[in-house]
């Protein structure tokens, strides 16, 4: 049974080069006592004599050792810089091959991505408060804020993303409470009050909605869908301005 004589250390550090351990065997073996033949590296660093030239093959290849000259072949080990420099070198270009592979095919499916309407579903109230706050933070288009009681915690979240923005708002409040904050904190927008929403969220312009949907059952959380998705804001909308349709002026 061979038993190795270089450190566990050293061994481990070919490995990582990128070396199998009978490579790593051989190379050592040549270094300390090369040149070898074939038959005598088998027995030095207990390689099966049927892999031994496969061995050998790869080394050269990856330019760890001098192919050997003669009858029988006499193989030699590369100083340690000169191997760990060609191998780099040879290591460096198949990297650049398949970065340049990798990268033609990541980058079409990147845009296979972009270009799919994405879906997410968020749990939690303050999860749906903080998605719709920053979806308005990054929205410069026409907003349409529905604010269920659920919402109102975190009312100061919601608005101070629209403050001094030009966009257009329009605004549902729960409450004559609510929709007076909401009138001191966004002079321009539109605000009335419904009274019974269940559920709300927000929309940004024509394609960007978050829905707050609502516990789903006793003691369930809060599930808000966020989706830039124009069929789903379209619906949103529809159900935003029939809302609208119901409800009433603020009461001062």
């Amino acid at each position: 049974m061979y038993r190795s004589r270089f450190p566990e250390r050293l061994r481990k550090d070919l490995y990582r080069l990128g070396l199998s351990e009978y490579e790593a065997r051989a190379y050592l073996s040549l270094l300390t006592e090369g040149p070898l033949t074939a038959t005598e590296l088998c027995s030095r660093a207990g390689i099966p004599r049927s892999k031994v030239y496969e061995v050998l093959r790869r080394l050269a290849e990856k330019g760890w050792v001098n192919p050997g000259d003669g009858r029988p072949a006499r193989y030699s080990a590369r100083h340690p810089r000169e191997a760990i420099y060609i191998w780099r070198s040879i290591r460096d270009r198949e990297i650049r091959k398949y970065e340049e592979e990798a990268l033609e095919e990541l980058e079409r499916l990147s845009a296979a991505v972009q270009e799919r309407e994405d879906i997410l579903m968020i749990m939690g109230l303050e999860a749906a408060v903080s998605t719709i706050a920053r979806m308005l933070e990054q929205c410069d288009e026409e907003v349409f804020l529905a604010l269920p009681p659920e919402l109102t915690e975190g009312l100061d979240d919601l608005l101070r993303p629209m403050k001094g923005r030009g966009s257009k708002a329009s605004v549902l409040a729960p409450s004559d409470e609510v929709a007076l904050r909401v009138l001191e904190e966004l002079p321009g927008a539109l605000v009335r009050v419904k009274d019974d929403m269940f559920g709300g969220g927000a929309i940004c312009g024509t394609s960007e909605v978050a829905l707050l949907l609502g516990r789903g059952r006793a003691g369930g959380q809060y599930l808000t869908i966020k989706a830039d998705h124009p069929g789903l804001a379209a619906l949103a909308k529809n159900y935003f301005e029939h809302l609208w349709s119901l409800s009433r002026g603020v009461t001062k």
